[in-house]
């Protein structure tokens, strides 16, 4: 029996293949152009983020590499002006530094190297580096200034011990607290006067005192330190230079007229001032007597402080551009040797 195909069959397939398909050939063409458009852009993506992060980090390690140099610099003079001392502590301790306070392993290892310049074995420098770090981040100024004034005054009064620098880090820290005095203005005027206070007999404290006393009356730095210092020698020429005369002045026996009459011009001023502060000096020299362990004191809690923070994270930074330097130098040292 042989079937024919039924009318509705046929129609349906003679509709089928009368069906205009082009629209549906013309879309899939476009789906299949924007299909590889966008390969083609993720492909260029890729390849871009490899770029942007291999230069990345290409800059990082260049940065680092600058970095490293800066220190390896100053860490190679140390050496070289040491000759045959052991400085690996110093070194040490100078990145340990950059790691805590607000300076950067370079900035103190540059300090390092100036105390180094001025005579201080290894031991002394390390304490100096502690006390000028803690002082100039409390109270501000340069760092070298700072440890340059520390170490100065440690040699005129024969303070340059580890627990010396401490001590004379305590004084500062109390005297900046208790008086006008600061690092700038103080620094300036034992430069001038150091010396001969210690050859007259007075002591650190006793001469940070008198300063502090000029200072809060308007004389300060260089010009305190001047006219203290001629009063001293007006006194010890009078007198003697073996110990502290300037009780003569404090304790009230001389009147002003007579001050100005053994002291002359400038350095009468100087006397009458010291002399009408007397109380206050005598009060201010008992602190800086008892001041021990004030500047660590003063310094507790000030690692959370805004400032502090944000330079820790300069100084931290810095410290790692130096490991990540020191661990890249033989690779430097393979392509300067490629090049040369």
């Amino acid at each position: 029996k042989v079937l024919m195909p039924s009318i509705t069959g046929a129609s349906r397939l003679a509709a089928i293949l009368t069906l205009n398909i082009q629209p549906f050939l013309r879309n899939s063409e476009i789906a299949l152009k924007k299909l590889q458009v966008f390969g083609t852009k993720m492909s260029s993506l890729g390849s871009g983020l490899t770029c942007s992060l291999g230069l990345a980090f290409g800059l990082i390690g260049v940065a680092a590499i600058a970095t490293a140099e800066k220190f390896n610099e100053i860490e190679t003079q140390l050496r070289a002006i040491s000759q045959r001392e052991d400085m690996s502590g110093v070194i040490a301790n100078a990145r340990e530094l950059g790691r805590t306070t607000k300076f950067t392993s370079t900035e103190v290892l540059g300090l390092a190297l100036s105390l180094k310049k001025l005579g201080f074995d290894a031991n002394e420098v390390s304490a100096a580096m502690d006390t000028s770090t803690k002082l100039t981040q409390l109270f501000g100024g340069d760092l070298e200034k700072v440890g340059a004034t520390i170490a100065e005054v440690g040699r005129q009064f024969g303070r340059t011990g580890e627990k010396e620098f401490k001590q004379i880090g305590d004084i500062f820290a109390v005297a900046f607290g208790e008086s006008a005095l600061d690092i700038n203005n103080l620094g300036g005027a034992l430069k001038n006067v150091g010396s001969v206070a210690a050859q007259s007999g007075l002591s650190l404290e006793r001469t940070v005192a008198l300063l502090g006393g000029l200072a809060n009356q308007g004389q300060k730095a260089e010009r305190a330190g001047t006219r203290l210092k001629t009063t001293l020698v007006r006194l010890g020429r009078e007198f003697n230079f073996t110990e502290d005369q300037t009780k003569l002045i404090t304790s009230g026996v001389l009147d002003t007229a007579q001050i100005f009459d053994l002291l002359k011009n400038r350095a009468g001023l100087a006397g009458a001032v010291i002399s009408q502060s007397g109380e206050e000096i005598a009060i201010l020299e008992e602190r800086l007597i008892d001041a021990t362990g004030a500047l660590e004191a003063m310094s507790q809690g000030l690692e959370g402080e805004l400032f502090i923070s944000v330079a820790r994270i300069k100084a931290g930074f810095e410290d790692m551009g130096i490991t990540l330097g020191d661990a890249l130098a033989p690779y430097v040292e393979m392509v300067a040797d490629f090049v040369q």
